[in-house]
């Protein structure tokens, strides 16, 4: 049986870590778009930019969040901790190579009885302080909620699908290597590796990063709402319902609403891995 894991602390709502310099280079966001499923189809990425340069993906700014995990490893380490949700928001598209200073600050931890929900505030600036993204991360803390606290707002209403087929469905297998490839990218996690480790969290074997799921719907949705240009997706969110594991099917599924706006889902089979996403294409 996976070891019980401590009641959340509320000492950590303040807690701050950064700024730290993340520097990458096109190299990495190669690396980076490879291990979230672009491929040949996909060629707007790798040489669609300014120069026959590369193009970035806007979840790349996750990767970035990395950087700062050295300041947190107690939390990877002391509770049975899993992604639970993202609200990534652009304002000004990344360069093909260069240097973001990246900070967090956690916001809020509330009480759901059987787990607890830690979320985050991140953002990362340029070398002239001027603010490139903001990201709202929220973790599930999973057997570590019931210590009596306050236990949030209430969920908004859920985005409902249109009563109609989607505008884009589109799927794939993801690879038995893609979690490897996705930690190549900084993260540290062993839940992703290990089958150890992940057994003593509660799972069978190691689950795809979340936001390498993400990272796979934000292709297909610039692939088809952004004529492959990522710079036009400029705000994206959604939850994670249930982990990929590496070798499962995954169907994404998007309908345009007007606005600019999208809504999306994915999932593996019958089950629902990504819900209530929603996505900001600009132009």
């Amino acid at each position: 049986m996976p070891a019980r894991p401590p009641k959340a602390n509320l000492a950590d709502i303040g807690r701050r870590a950064g700024p730290e310099v993340f520097a990458y280079d096109q190299r990495d966001v190669g690396l980076y778009a490879l291990s979230v499923g672009a491929g040949v189809e996909d060629l707007g990425l790798f040489a669609g930019g300014g120069d026959g340069g590369m193009r970035v993906l806007p979840t790349f700014c996750l990767v970035a969040m990395h950087s700062l995990s050295p300041h947190f490893e107690d939390l990877v380490r002391d509770y049975h901790r899993v992604e639970a949700g993202e609200h990534l928001r652009m304002e000004r598209p990344l360069p093909a190579a260069g240097r973001l200073h990246v900070s967090a600050e956690v916001t809020d931890i509330w009480d759901k009885g059987s787990l607890a929900i830690m979320r985050t505030r991140v953002e990362g600036r340029s070398d002239d302080g001027d603010r490139i993204f903001e990201l709202t991360a929220s973790s599930a803390m999973l057997g570590s909620g019931g210590f009596g606290g306050d236990p949030g707002p209430p969920s908004p209403a859920k985005r409902r699908a249109p009563d109609r087929p989607p505008d884009l469905r589109w799927s794939t297998t993801i690879p038995e290597t893609q979690a490897i490839l996705y930690q190549l990218n900084g993260v540290t996690d062993p839940i992703h590796l290990e089958g150890e480790f992940a057994r003593s969290r509660g799972f069978e074997r190691p689950i795809l990063q979340g936001p390498a799921t993400l990272g796979f719907a934000a292709v297909a949705l610039v692939r088809e709402f952004c004529g492959g240009n990522p710079e036009r997706l400029t705000e994206i969110e959604v939850r994670f319902s249930a982990p990929v594991v590496p070798g499962d099917g995954l169907t994404v599924d998007a309908w345009q609403v007007g606005g600019g706006e999208v809504l999306f889902s994915a999932s593996t089979g019958e089950l629902p891995v990504l819900t209530q996403g929603r996505a900001v294409i600009d132009g």
